[in-house]
C-alpha cells in the first residue's frame, strides 16, 4: 500500500523578497583588452621578438611594463587556446598562484596575444570578491556584455538584452533564455511565465539558468571565439563553481577557452573543484627569479638613464612578487627618491640613501601609508571599513558622521548650504589621488544604482589597511556603514540584511546583527534554500548569545524546522532540546509543551513510537495545564498519528476527529488540512475509500488556498496512494511523478524518499523491474541518511520482493529481516487483513481477490513472494 506522510511538517515563513545583485565589469572584444588592475596595465601593441614595448604614460604613478617571465606557463596557455579555437576542443585551465604573483597580468597578456591570431575573439571576464552574491562573477561579465548600466530603466535593460540575444538565439528558445538571464541580472520580466513558477524552487531555477547560459555561450561561440575568465575562484560560492563545471562539460566541442585564477585556498574551500566531466589543466606560477625581478624593475624604471646598483641588488633579494616590485617603485616615487624633471625621471640619491627599502609587500604598504596625507589615509581607512568594495556615498556618510555636532538632528539647513559641501569635495579629491597612486580602482559599472563604486587594488592591500585601523574607530565605522546600507532602497532585501548584520556584528551590536541574520535566514527558508538558511540561523544564534531569551527560543524553533524538513532528525532533536532547556529557564509551560510535542514528532519519524508517545503525551499534559486550546489540538493530532502507525485505528480516529473539531473551531486552516489528511489515511486503511477521497481532496484544496507547497505535495501523494489502492495504477504513477520534482525542489528529502518508494512499488506492480530497482535503491540511499524507520521498513520490504522475483533468495531474506527488525524496534504494526464482510463505503476493486501484478514468466508460484500469490491489499506508503 502506498506510503503516507506525517502532515505536521515544518512551517514556512512569509516571503521577504529576492536578494539584490552586485554587478560590475565584464565583457569587451579583445581588440580593446580590459585592464582589470590599472596598477599593472599593458600595451596590446604588435608583438615582435622583444615583446611589447614598455610605456610610461603621463600620470606619474601609472606604471606600464612589458610582460616579464612566466614563459613556460604562457606557452601552455597559448597552446591550449590555439587548440580550442582551431580544433573546437574546449580549453579549460586554472592558474594557481599566491596573491601578487601576476595571475591576472598573465591572463591579460594571453588575451592580448590571442587577438593577434584571432582578432574577433570576445572576452567575458568576471571577478569574485568576498562580498560577491550568487553568480556574482557571471553576472558582472554579462552585465558588461549586454551594456547594462546601474540605474537605467529596467525596461531599457531588458530591451538591450533581448535585442542582443535575438541575434544569436533561435526564436523558439529566445523567450526562455532572455527571461532567465534577465532574472540573473536583476532586471526581471514581471510575472514571467518562465521564471515565476521556478522562484520557489532554487534547484530547478539553477538548472534552467545553467541551460540558458550554456545555450547563449554556445551560440555566441559560433560567431566569435570566446575567452571566458573568472578571477579569484577561491572567493566564489558553490553556485559559480558548479556553473564552471557545467560550462566545461557542455561546451567541450566549441571554440571556447575557460580559465580561472585562484590561490591554493581554492582546494580548501572547494575540494571537489575540477572533478567534473572535464578536468582543468592546472598551471601554477610561483615567485619570479632574481633575474626576472631585476628585469621587471628595469622595465618599470626605463625612464631612468641608469638604475642605481643599490636598487637592482635590493630587488633581487625580495620575494619575487611582481606586485611587491610595483609597490617598491611607487614608494620610490612617493618619497621623492625618484622624481620627474622635464618629463624625465631622475634619482635623488640623498633621498634614496635616507629612506629604508622594505623587502616584503606588507612592509612596502606600511611605508607608503606613512607618507600619505592625513585626509587620504582617513579616506582609505573608511573605504577599508566598508569592505574590499566601497561606494562614494558610504565614505561621505563616514566622513560626515563626525560632524553631527550637539544637535542629534544634524546641522541646520543654513549650515549645510553655507558649507559649499566641503566634505564631499575633500573626499572626492582624496579618492582621485588614491586612484592615481594605485590604492583604489574605479569600477566602471557600479553594483548599486547611482553610486560611484571603488575597489581596492588587491585583497591583500585591503586587509593590511583594515587591520591597521584602531579598534574603536573601526567599530564606529562599521555602525555607520550598517546604517547607510539599510537606508538604501534595497537595504531590507535578504542579501543586504546579511551584509548589514555583518557590519553590526563588527560594530559590537550583536543583538541587532542577530535580528538581521534572522531576516536573511527567514528569506532563505521561505525559498527553500535550506543549507543557506541553516548557516544564517547559526550566525544569528552566535551573534545573539544570551541577550534575548525569547528570540533565542524562536531561532532554535525555526532552525529545527529546517533540519526536520531536510530529514536531519538528529540535528532537529538537538535544536528542539535546546528550546526545551530554554523553556525551563524562562519558566514557560507553553514553550516546553511545544518542544515536547515537536520532539515527539521527530521520534515518531525516526521510528521509536513508544518514545514518541511519551513526549507527545507530556506535551499534551502541559498544553492542557496551560489551557492552550491550539496546542491541545495539535498534540491530539500527533498522538492520533502515532496510534495509527501502531495499528490502533479506533483510538487514532477518535483523537484525530477531536483534533479536527478543535482546529475547525479555531479556524486554523493548515491544521485543518493536516487533520483531514490523517483522517483520510485512516479511512483509507479501513477501506472507507469515498470518505478517504473526500478528506484528501479537501486537504489539497486548503493547501492550495494557503500557498503551502509542502502540504500540496503531501496531499497529491496521498491521492496517488488512494488511486493505487483502487487499482488505478496509471493515475497513481502520474500523481507521484508530478509530486516528486516539487518535493526535490523544496529540499524535502523524507518526502522525496517516500515518493520514490511508492514509485518503486508501482513499477514493481507493473513488472518494470529495472525501474523498480532504481527507484527503491535511490529511496534507500536517502533513507540511510535520514534514518526514517517507517520508510526503511517499507523500502526494504519492496526490495526483498524484487530480489525474490529475480531468484536472489539470500539477498531477499537479508532485506526482509532488516525490514522486520526495524519495524519491531519501532513498534510498527502490520495493517490488519479485512474480511469481505468488513464495513466499507466502496466496493473492493477486482484486483483484491486475485493477483494482477505482472511478473516474469519464469516466476513460479513456488518462487513468487507471498504478496504476489494472495494479496489482500497493496501496501504503498501514504503521506500522513
Amino acid at each position: 500500500m502506498p506510503l503516507t506522510w506525517d502532515h505536521s511538517g515544518p512551517g514556512i515563513a512569509p516571503n521577504l523578497g529576492e536578494p539584490s545583485a552586485a554587478s560590475s565589469s565584464g565583457h569587451i572584444p579583445i581588440s580593446t583588452p580590459e585592464v582589470v588592475d590599472p596598477s599593472q596595465p599593458f600595451e596590446p601593441a604588435d608583438f615582435d621578438a622583444e615583446g611589447v614595448r614598455t610605456i610610461l604614460t603621463t600620470p606619474a604613478y601609472e606604471l606600464r611594463a612589458r610582460f616579464t617571465g612566466r614563459g613556460t606557463q604562457l606557452a601552455q596557455l597559448l597552446e591550449l587556446t590555439t587548440r580550442a579555437f582551431d580544433a573546437r576542443d574546449l580549453g579549460f585551465a586554472v592558474v594557481i598562484g599566491e596573491p601578487g604573483m601576476g595571475k591576472s597580468r598573465m591572463i591579460n597578456e594571453l588575451a592580448a596575444r590571442v587577438r593577434v591570431e584571432h582578432p574577433t575573439t570576445r572576452l567575458f571576464q568576471g571577478i569574485a570578491d568576498e562580498n560577491a552574491h550568487a553568480y556574482g562573477p557571471v553576472a558582472r561579465a554579462l552585465t558588461a556584455r549586454f551594456a547594462i548600466t546601474a540605474g537605467e530603466d529596467p525596461a531599457t535593460s531588458r530591451d538591450k538584452l533581448a535585442a542582443e540575444l535575438a541575434e544569436v538565439i533561435d526564436s523558439e528558445r529566445l523567450t526562455e533564455v532572455a527571461h532567465l538571464i534577465a532574472h540573473l541580472l536583476r532586471v526581471p520580466y514581471e510575472d514571467s511565465p518562465i521564471v515565476t513558477p521556478l522562484l520557489g524552487s532554487p534547484q530547478r531555477l539553477e538548472a534552467r539558468l545553467f541551460m540558458a547560459l550554456r545555450r547563449f555561450l554556445a551560440a555566441e561561440s559560433e560567431r566569435y571565439p570566446l575567452f571566458v575568465v573568472i578571477d579569484n575562484l577561491e572567493l566564489c560560492g558553490a553556485d559559480t563553481i558548479n556553473f564552471v563545471h557545467y560550462l566545461a562539460a557542455g561546451l567541450r566541442d566549441h571554440r571556447v577557452v575557460l580559465i580561472g585564477t585562484a590561490t591554493a585556498e581554492l582546494m580548501t574551500r572547494h575540494p571537489a573543484f575540477g572533478q567534473g566531466d572535464v578536468t582543468p589543466e592546472r598551471i601554477e606560477i610561483g615567485p619570479l627569479t632574481p633575474g626576472e625581478s631585476e628585469g621587471l624593475l628595469r622595465e618599470l624604471c626605463k625612464q631612468l638613464d641608469d638604475i642605481p646598483p643599490v636598487l637592482t641588488a635590493h630587488v633581487r633579494t625580495m620575494n619575487g612578487s611582481p606586485r611587491a616590485i610595483f609597490e617598491l617603485v611607487r614608494l620610490l616615487l612617493e618619497t621623492g627618491s625618484i622624481f620627474r624633471d622635464d618629463q624625465a625621471w631622475k634619482i635623488d640619491h640623498k633621498a634614496l640613501a635616507i629612506n629604508a627599502l622594505p623587502r616584503t609587500y606588507d612592509e612596502l604598504v606600511v611605508a607608503r601609508l606613512r607618507v600619505l596625507e592625513p585626509m587620504e589615509r582617513r579616506t582609505l581607512e573608511m573605504a577599508a571599513a566598508v569592505g574590499d568594495t566601497s561606494w562614494l556615498d558610504a565614505l561621505l556618510a563616514l566622513e560626515r558622521h563626525g560632524q553631527l555636532g550637539a544637535d542629534p538632528d544634524g546641522p541646520t539647513l543654513g549650515q549645510i548650504a553655507g558649507s559649499d559641501d566641503q566634505s564631499r569635495q575633500a573626499v572626492v579629491t582624496a579618492i582621485g589621488r588614491l586612484v592615481e597612486h594605485g590604492w583604489l580602482i574605479d569600477v566602471p559599472q557600479s553594483s548599486i544604482a547611482g553610486e560611484r563604486e571603488l575597489r581596492f587594488a588587491s585583497a591583500k592591500l585591503w586587509s593590511i589597511i583594515y587591520d591597521g585601523i584602531a579598534d574603536a574607530t573601526r567599530c564606529s565605522y562599521h555602525a555607520v556603514v550598517a546604517r547607510w546600507l539599510e537606508l538604501h532602497p534595497e537595504g531590507l532585501s535578504p542579501s543586504a540584511q546579511e551584509e548589514v548584520a555583518r557590519h553590526l556584528m563588527l560594530a559590537g551590536d550583536d543583538h541587532a546583527a542577530a535580528l538581521r541574520f534572522r531576516r536573511a535566514a527567514e528569506a532563505a527558508r521561505t525559498s527553500y534554500a535550506n543549507q543557506r538558511a541553516i548557516e544564517l540561523y547559526d550566525r544569528a544564534l552566535a551573534s545573539l548569545g544570551g541577550r534575548d531569551l525569547g528570540v533565542r527560543i524562536q531561532l532554535w524553533r525555526e532552525l529545527a524546522s529546517v533540519y526536520e524538513l531536510i530529514g536531519d532528525f538528529d540535528a532537529a532533536l538537538g535544536a528542539f532540546e535546546r528550546m526545551l532547556r530554554l523553556s525551563w529557564v524562562a519558566a514557560s509551560k507553553a514553550t516546553a509543551a511545544e518542544a515536547f510535542n515537536k520532539m515527539g514528532r521527530v521520534w515518531r519519524r525516526k521510528g521509536d513510537l513508544k518514545l514518541a508517545l511519551e513526549y507527545l503525551s507530556r506535551g499534551l499534559e502541559l498544553f492542557r495545564g496551560g489551557n492552550d486550546t491550539r496546542g491541545v489540538a495539535g498534540s491530539l493530532d500527533d498522538i492520533g498519528r502515532a496510534l495509527h502507525m501502531m495499528g490502533r485505528y479506533v483510538e487514532a480516529e477518535a483523537k484525530i476527529t477531536e483534533a479536527l473539531a478543535r482546529h475547525t473551531k479555531d479556524g486554523d486552516q493548515r491544521a485543518i488540512a493536516t487533520s483531514l489528511s490523517r483522517l483520510g489515511n485512516i479511512h483509507q486503511d479501513r477501506g472507507h475509500y469515498e470518505a478517504a477521497n473526500e478528506c484528501h481532496r479537501d486537504a489539497l484544496a486548503i493547501r492550495k488556498a494557503t500557498g503551502d507547497r509542502w502540504g500540496q505535495v503531501v496531499a497529491q501523494s496521498n491521492l496517488a496512494a488512494l488511486s493505487f489502492e483502487l487499482g488505478e495504477l496509471a493515475e497513481a504513477r502520474a500523481g507521484w511523478l508530478a509530486a516528486l520534482p516539487e518535493a526535490e525542489a523544496i529540499g524535502a528529502l523524507p518526502l522525496s524518499a517516500l515518493i520514490l518508494t511508492n514509485l518503486g512499488e508501482a513499477a514493481l506492480a507493473e513488472n518494470k523491474l529495472d525501474e523498480a530497482r532504481s527507484r527503491l535503491e535511490n529511496a534507500l540511499e536517502i533513507i540511510d541518511d535520514i534514518k526514517d524507520g517507517g520508510l526503511e521498513t517499507a523500502c526494504c520490504r519492496h526490495l526483498a520482493a524484487l530480489e525474490k522475483i529475480h531468484g536472489n533468495a539470500a539477498a531477499a531474506r537479508e532485506l526482509a529481516e532488516r525490514a522486520l527488525a526495524v519495524a519491531q524496534k519501532a513498534g510498527l504494526r502490520s495493517r490488519p487483513r479485512r474480511s469481505p464482510s468488513a464495513p466499507r463505503s466502496r466496493s473492493w476493486p477486482t484486483w483484491a481477490t486475485r493477483p494482477r501484478w505482472p511478473r516474469p514468466s519464469s516466476c513460479s508460484a513456488a518462487t513468487r513472494p507471498r504478496w504476489a500469490i494472495t494479496p489482500k491489499r497493496r501496501t504503498c506508503c501514504a503521506m500522513r
